[in-house]
């Protein structure tokens, strides 16, 4: 999610005292087993912060961002593009500044589902974008080979191209070091 209004609530119910942000990047709906796959930190909090709706996971920074001091943000309320009010959850150290995966902002994924019309969420394979990534950790004894070679046969299940025959999609899994390393 990108270029969204966060604003926290003033100590007043005077509207003038809220303080607003716009966040461009490092916004982004997530599950609780995310932290399987990716490595954190957790100053407060722990994954299971995400598996309830209107839930978010700040970064430090984040949360000195909003509230001054991070040990005063667990419990507060955030309003993100007057749309969704999150209560916050979790506290994550702030990630490494070579980190590919910045976590700054994270909203519990079922916060996304039930604002889908909102957020663009789709529940068929027809609507997903490179925007979206799933990370999934395989079974030491199981080839990438196999398993693209399995994504070919869903893909080909999965996604109606009769509408433009000319142009098919497919899932492929990429290993988490080449999102780094490699250039295409």
């Amino acid at each position: 999610i990108s270029g969204n209004e966060v604003t926290t609530p003033g100590s007043s119910c005077n509207p003038a005292d809220d303080k607003k942000f716009i966040e461009h990047n490092g916004m982004m709906f997530a599950e609780p087993q995310l932290f399987e796959v990716l490595a954190a930190q957790w100053l407060a909090g722990g994954p299971s912060a995400l598996k309830e709706p209107n839930m978010v996971v700040l970064d430090e920074s984040h949360a000195v961002k909003y509230f001054g001091d991070w040990h005063k943000a667990m419990g507060k309320t955030l309003h993100v593009v007057n749309l969704l009010t999150l209560k916050v959850a979790g506290i994550l150290q702030d990630p490494k500044v070579n980190s590919d995966f910045r976590l700054k902002v994270l909203i519990s994924y079922i916060t996304w589902k039930q604002h889908g019309k909102d957020y663009g969420y789709e529940n068929n394979w027809n609507s997903t974008a490179s925007d979206w990534q799933v990370f999934v950790r395989f079974p030491e004894n199981v080839l990438k080979s196999t398993i693209d070679r399995q994504l070919l046969t869903f893909s080909d299940k999965q996604w109606d191209n009769k509408n433009r025959p000319d142009r098919k999609k497919y899932a492929y899994t990429q290993p988490l070091i080449d999102m780094h390393f490699n250039s295409e």
